[in-house]
């Protein structure tokens, strides 16, 4: 399980991965030949999914319980936006960005797919820069 910005041109060169302390993720940053390392403590489970957007400025993340996804800044770990995938546990089998738009979509064992609209985590994101 990674994450990894897909934009030729990409804001920042990121790469993301679980990190072996339970539910946290590590981020390489990747600027000129050089990286920078982080942490982001996501959740209190191990992960379940991640993904990063085509920019490289955020990260999507759920935990084995399927409850729950996160989106986090790529730069400096802060959640920006918190999305309720449902009560029930849930494997989730996949979280994508779309590439232009402001939406991340959801699949799970449940056989369902859920849209979410992830403006209010862009507009957070850009006031952070």
């Amino acid at each position: 399980m990674c994450g990894i910005a897909t934009n030729e041109r990409a804001v920042s060169k990121v790469i993301a991965l679980p990190n072996p302390t339970k539910g946290s993720i590590k981020v390489l940053n990747y600027v000129a030949e050089n990286s920078m390392k982080s942490l982001i403590q996501a959740h209190e489970t191990e992960l379940g999914a991640l993904s990063v957007n085509p920019d490289g400025t955020l990260i999507a993340s759920a935990s084995q319980r399927g409850t729950v996804i996160k989106i986090f800044s790529a730069d400096g770990g802060e959640t920006l936006q918190t999305l309720r995938r449902g009560s029930g546990n849930a494997i989730i089998c996949d979280l994508v960005f779309h590439p232009t738009l402001h939406i991340i979509a959801c699949t799970s064992n449940k056989t369902s797919i859920h849209m979410f609209e992830i403006k209010a985590a862009i507009q957070k994101c850009i006031e952070l820069r």
